[in-house]
């Protein structure tokens, strides 16, 4: 299976500090031994969710944006497997696939200028590669009944990940999405800021709403065609600062007229000291608990976390917690 890196328990034992190793996280959750056919390993396994990571910048990169989303797994896994397990939390339902095998197209990406437009349409079109990776693995674990939780690369991974899921269960999808970028933004080539336009016009997004985008980030063509679209609604960033319960019910009552996707665009919220232009991390957390519980929902998306030297260690706390907050929301 090429598609993946399997997450092994070797790999589970270098990530977890010493201690009382069986009271943590990473203890309780399942792991696969070996891998042949990500559906037929995981549809009888007593799991609810299937995590897995795409360690990628490509698609940023196509954005001619802010890179460093292809560390974020790694660091928020371990994070996430050594935190303490308590009677909240359910690990003993998660299992830690792995994460897509990204090396060469990661390799490759260090070789392309930014300032070129040559190596941007390269990019553009090797983000095709990952979409049919992201796709086929969201594919699998959907058809097999499980929620994925997916984590790292950008927002572009919206695209696959509908893409897979509306071919699992043979329909269109509905997404929610809190980001202050659209995902909406005109087809041409793909990158991180077209993820749902694409997933729109292939016929997997059905109803869509983003909220806390921001006015001076979105173009004018942006706004008048989301405005045409009666299947795509928006909340602006003031509105979600300042009418946010009345968002909630907007968004609410849009997207859960069929199976939705939950996607986070990390890039919202305020890792160190807050912006004009960012939300605390709590209310991104509310907003997870509040989506979570409903039946509807079909998986977590968290993209743009990006990692440096700065955020390592918040972004990893941050992400983790919107893992926990998702899985205890949804098994309420």
């Amino acid at each position: 299976m090429d598609q993946l890196i399997l997450f092994k328990e070797q790999d589970l034992k270098n990530l977890t500090k010493k201690g009382s190793a069986d009271s943590k996280f990473g203890a309780q959750v399942k792991l696969l031994s070996g891998l042949t056919n990500i559906y037929d390993d995981i549809v009888n396994l007593d799991v609810d969710y299937v995590l897995f990571g795409i360690p990628e910048d490509l698609g940023i990169f196509a954005n001619i944006s802010k890179i460093g989303t292809s560390k974020t797994w790694e660091v928020v896994l371990k994070n996430l497997t050594n935190r303490n397990r308590n009677t909240i939390t359910t690990p003993e339902k998660v299992l830690i696939l792995g994460s897509l095998d990204l090396k060469k197209i990661q390799k490759k990406l260090l070789s392309y200028d930014p300032n070129s437009k040559k190596d941007i349409a390269k990019a553009r079109r090797k983000m095709e590669l990952i979409d049919q990776k992201v796709s086929y693995v969201v594919h699998q674990i959907i058809k097999a009944g499980k929620k994925p939780i997916i984590i790292g690369g950008g927002q572009n991974n919206a695209y696959g990940i509908l893409k897979g899921a509306s071919l699992a269960l043979n329909t269109r999808l509905n997404a929610i999405n809190l980001s202050s970028q659209t995902g909406f933004v005109k087809k041409e080539g793909r990158h991180s800021g077209n993820g749902f336009s694409y997933a729109y016009a292939e016929g997997f997004l059905k109803n869509y709403f983003v909220l806390g985008i921001h006015d001076e980030a979105t173009a004018e063509t942006t706004l008048r065609t989301l405005d045409k679209l009666k299947a795509v609604k928006y909340g602006k960033f003031a509105a979600l600062q300042q009418k946010y319960d009345k968002q909630l019910r907007r968004a609410t009552k849009h997207i859960t007229t069929a199976s939705f996707g939950l996607d986070i665009d990390y890039g919202i919220v305020h890792d160190i000291e807050p912006t004009p232009t960012s939300i605390p991390i709590e209310k991104a957390q509310e907003f997870i608990t509040h989506f979570s519980t409903m039946p509807e929902v079909l998986y977590l998306h968290i993209s743009n976390a990006v990692v440096n030297a700065e955020t390592n260690k918040t972004v990893a706390f941050n992400v983790a917690n919107m893992i926990v907050d998702f899985i205890n929301g949804n098994s309420r």
